[in-house]
């Protein structure tokens, strides 16, 4: 987990800046446009029988280079993708663990396939954590309004505990993101 922390540099969950609006232009083959820069903004939050909460958190600024069409119907724009990301498994009284990282992905994709989906890559999985290969690929749609969002599961981070501290392998909290403009940097 902390080399891929190391490597995340200072968590910026999905720094995608940029959002679109129901003017959000398409391309001549009716292709969906993504703004150059933008914010991913993820949450999940689950309460479970037995009094213990996970609450997640993804907050990342993306700026993207213009796009690149690969094929018809798709447009793919490269770029950088930083912010933070945190996971918080608490009980009833509030103890527990939290986690909060820094994190930067230089070399992020955003894939734009036809007039309303998009997905978001940040590298290729690694199977060192559920938390972190589900934040490496996240999909979604424009809906009517011309707003970008979709599903987004926050997995555990895949801490054993083996080491005397904390075990994280188990609670899954379900949540969605949005795609906001770069200037939304209030917390929401």
């Amino acid at each position: 987990m902390f080399p891929k922390l190391l490597h995340l540099a200072a968590l910026g969950v999905l720094t995608m800046v940029g959002c679109g609006d129901s003017s959000s232009p398409t391309g001549p083959d009716d292709t969906a446009e993504l703004p150059l820069e933008f914010r991913v903004h993820a949450t999940a939050f689950e309460e479970f029988p037995d009094g213990w909460a996970v609450e997640c958190l993804i907050d990342v600024i993306v700026s993207l280079e213009p796009a690149r069409s690969p094929a018809p119907g798709r447009r793919e724009y490269h770029g950088s993708m930083g912010g933070e990301a945190s996971r918080a498994i608490l009980d009833q009284q509030g103890a527990g663990v939290a986690f909060w990282a820094d994190a930067y992905w230089p070399d992020g994709v955003a894939r734009v396939i036809g007039p309303d989906s998009v997905e978001f890559s940040l590298g290729p999985k690694t199977g060192e954590s559920r938390f972190w290969d589900a934040f490496n690929l996240i999909a979604g749609s424009k809906d009517a309004d011309g707003r970008w969002s979709g599903a987004w599961t926050c997995y555990p981070l895949d801490i054993d505990g083996s080491h005397g501290g904390y075990a994280d392998t188990e609670r899954i909290a379900e949540g969605s993101w949005e795609l906001l403009p770069r200037t939304s940097l209030n917390r929401r």
